[in-house]
């Protein structure tokens, strides 16, 4: 009988762990997603590959001016 309330006991240790690393980690999640919807430039390599979201650093967004472009040259 002992045994059987221990192995409850250890069950529901497990379960409530569980879902305090899972509750921290989604919080980081949020944190991260909210930053890169801002376009934060504090984005680390991490938290881009994480979230999939990059910043647009290109000229026009910069400085707000047009990129003339060259003839026969492609870009991405």
């Amino acid at each position: 009988m002992n045994n059987i309330i221990s192995a409850i006991y250890e069950f529901i240790f497990v379960i409530t762990l569980g879902s305090g690393i899972t509750l921290v980690a989604a919080e980081f999640k949020l944190v991260a997603a909210k930053q890169a919807a801002q376009g934060s430039a504090n984005l680390t390599i991490f938290t881009e590959k994480m979230t999939g979201e990059s910043l647009d650093l290109s000229e026009k967004r910069v400085y707000g001016k047009k990129v003339k472009l060259k003839q026969g040259v492609t870009y991405k």
